[in-house]
């Protein structure tokens, strides 16, 4: 009996090409936008039934290269920005190589949009309101916010202070005044805080200013309507007649006097300095060949200096006393002039 020893070798033949378990077809998969760098965000499950060593690259992916492979692992290699229009989806087409037979999947990639961007509040950030506007007045042109953030809604806060004062719309972000202001009162500035908060509770928050503008609603006014003065013939030059007193509820308001009627020769003046003063600007000669008048009977303007300018009236009546400063003259005789002379029986001495 003759035995025989055969070796039998087997040869491994390359007869199954790779298999994906979870990119048959395409596949997509959803990533945040604040997905960190060098994160795995997706794991290809693939296998050779020939137990092939298997190669894995990624061919190409679009629009940008944010992406690498690691072995099986998707990994990210860079940041994304959904407000970017480009970074809101990629496209990898993947290939598994076994050596002689390779496999083609696709994975789609979609990038979440997240509320990360903080508010951007910015404008004149202060305004003018009149006074006397009433309650529910819109502020308009205050302040403008933005928000990078894709579809974010924004929620509108009022504090500080004088917040009572104004309500705002909190989602619209208008500023409306929740009652009407006197400039006259005490407070003429109103200081304010808004705060932006976006659906990702990022906030933002910028001191507002109001300031109150005066509307001159008062007409000055004079404490007497009728001022009765006696003034000498022939006083000099800036001698004070009269010192006239108005007043106007308006605040701050500046006040000028003038005379509009009643001295067409201009014998009355206010002083330069003590402007509510009336002076005598030329003197009165009652015995002048003009033949002044001996009363005057002036109308006094007084104005403010708002906008419009408003005015108060007042009579000043002035009379000018005569002064005896004339000596009584003998005129001139003719020849044939008779002299009457009196005599009184009484001794002098």
């Amino acid at each position: 009996m003759i035995l025989f020893k055969m070796r039998i070798i087997c040869v491994s033949v390359n007869s199954a090409a790779p298999v994906f378990y979870n990119l048959n077809t395409d596949e997509t998969i959803w990533i945040t936008e604040t997905t960190p760098v060098a994160i795995c965000v997706f794991n290809i499950s693939v296998s050779d039934a020939d137990n092939d060593t298997l190669t894995l690259i990624i061919l190409n992916q679009s629009p940008m290269t944010k992406f690498s492979l690691s072995e099986h692992a998707v990994l990210t290699i860079a940041e994304f920005d959904f407000e970017n229009v480009q970074d809101r989806a990629y496209t990898l087409r993947i290939r598994a190589d076994d050596g002689s037979t390779h496999i083609h999947g696709i994975l789609n990639i979609k990038i979440q949009n997240e509320f990360d961007e903080i508010p951007i509040i910015s404008g004149p950030l202060s305004a003018p309101i009149q006074e006397n506007q009433p309650a529910g007045t819109f502020l308009f042109g205050l302040f403008d916010v933005t928000d990078a953030d894709f579809g974010d809604t924004l929620d509108y806060t009022l504090s500080g202070m004088h917040a009572s004062f104004f309500k705002i719309d909190p989602s619209t972000g208008l500023v409306t005044t929740s009652q009407a202001f006197d400039y006259e009162g005490e407070i003429t500035t109103f200081d304010l805080l808004l705060t932006v908060t976006d659906k990702g509770g990022n906030s933002a928050n910028v001191s507002l200013f109001i300031s109150l503008s005066d509307v001159n609603e008062y007409t000055p006014t004079f404490n007497q309507s009728t001022y009765v003065v006696l003034i000498d013939e022939d006083s000099p030059k800036d001698t004070s007649v009269i010192e006239l007193f108005a007043t106007d509820a308006d605040f701050s308001q500046s006040l000028a006097y003038s005379v509009k009627y009643g001295d067409p020769w201009g014998f009355f003046t206010f002083d330069e300095t003590k402007t509510n003063q009336i002076n005598i600007n030329k003197c009165i000669n009652l015995d002048s060949p003009d033949n002044h008048p001996s009363t005057y009977s002036l109308i006094v303007v007084v104005t403010d200096d708002g906008s419009p300018k408003l005015t108060g009236t007042t009579y000043v009546m002035i009379t000018v006393n005569r002064n005896n400063d004339n000596a009584p003259v003998f005129g001139a005789t003719s020849p044939n002039s008779t002299l009457t002379v009196s005599y009184s029986p009484y001794n002098d001495y």
